[in-house]
């Protein structure tokens, strides 16, 4: 089974387990050893909503940087960070990655009208 899938497949697994509201669930199902082997921003986005559902802010933001780190192209996490920033009541940081998320949404569309 090839990589892609596997995340796939783990990705499809967590929001099962989100829409059921089992957070803690989901950062079992992704646990270090799993992220580490995959290297998905993905992945760590995923865990990082997670905490921040579960309020652990800190936690949060440690995967969302992650999974920045790893493509700063991913939106999600900037959804999540941003949300963990208002949450933490530092709204210039969620402005700032609000603004990340409006740009990216104008590249995407810039891209779908050339297309």
């Amino acid at each position: 089974m090839s990589v892609k899938i596997e995340i796939a497949q783990l990705l499809d697994q967590a929001d099962k387990l989100n829409k059921e509201h089992k957070s803690s669930e989901v950062i079992s199902l992704l646990d270090d050893t799993i992220l580490e082997k995959y290297n998905s921003a993905e992945l760590y986005a995923k865990r990082g909503g997670a905490h921040a559902l579960l309020k652990e802010l800190d936690k949060a933001l440690f995967y969302c940087n992650k999974s920045i780190e790893l493509n700063p192209d991913h939106y999600k996490a900037y959804d999540y960070r941003g949300s963990i920033w208002i949450k933490k009541k530092d709204y210039r940081k969620a402005i700032k990655d609000g603004n990340v998320i409006a740009k990216g949404s104008v590249k995407f569309l810039i891209q779908v009208a050339d297309a």
